[in-house]
């Protein structure tokens, strides 16, 4: 077991910090032997690795707004394969229809409520616009009791911040 901290840092790259429980660095050379090379790199996750329940288990995903990063989000992550299924909301119907088929989202809709009442969802990309609309989502999205991955920024206020963080910690989430 080994906790992986990797934060997205271009589009082709990701820079990698490996420790083990105990505290001691481990290569990522190492890493890349227990995990499949085509790990998906997301900024400032930080996850738990367990040998065989990272390779086994195939995660679905939710998209919240399918702007230029959001589309590009969905795109990765139907084509990765870690990930069993794309969900997507988008507010503007021509778009979501076009998203929707290039990704073969299983649902596609123009509320964003409807992929949080889905219990199948692991995890939801938070990629909206305009950014006020970012607090009111994610803590919607943690909640729910989803993973959280937000785009920046986090929120307009410190205080919305907290209160996110606080959120995820009480709900056993991850939220970056």
């Amino acid at each position: 077991e080994a906790l992986l901290n990797y934060y997205y840092t271009s589009q082709s790259s990701c820079n990698l910090f490996v420790t083990s429980r105990d505290g001691h660095n481990l290569s990522a050379q190492t890493l890349w032997r227990s995990v499949p090379a085509r790990l998906f790199c997301i900024r400032k996750l930080s996850i738990v690795l367990r040998r065989d329940k990272m390779t086994k288990r195939k995660i679905n995903v939710g998209i919240i707004g399918t702007g230029w990063i959001g589309e590009i989000r969905a795109k990765v992550c139907a084509s990765h394969p870690l990930v069993e299924s794309v969900h997507i909301a988008e507010i503007d119907p021509a778009k979501l229809a076009r998203v929707g088929e290039d990704t073969r989202a299983v649902t596609a809709t123009t509320d964003y409520r409807d992929l949080l009442r889905r219990d199948d969802i692991d995890a939801i990309f938070v990629c909206s616009t305009p950014e006020t609309t970012h607090y009111p989502i994610t803590r919607d999205c943690v909640r729910a009791r989803k993973h959280t991955l937000l785009e920046k920024p986090m929120g307009l206020a410190l205080k919305e911040a907290d209160e996110m963080m606080s959120l995820a910690k009480e709900a056993g989430r991850k939220l970056t």
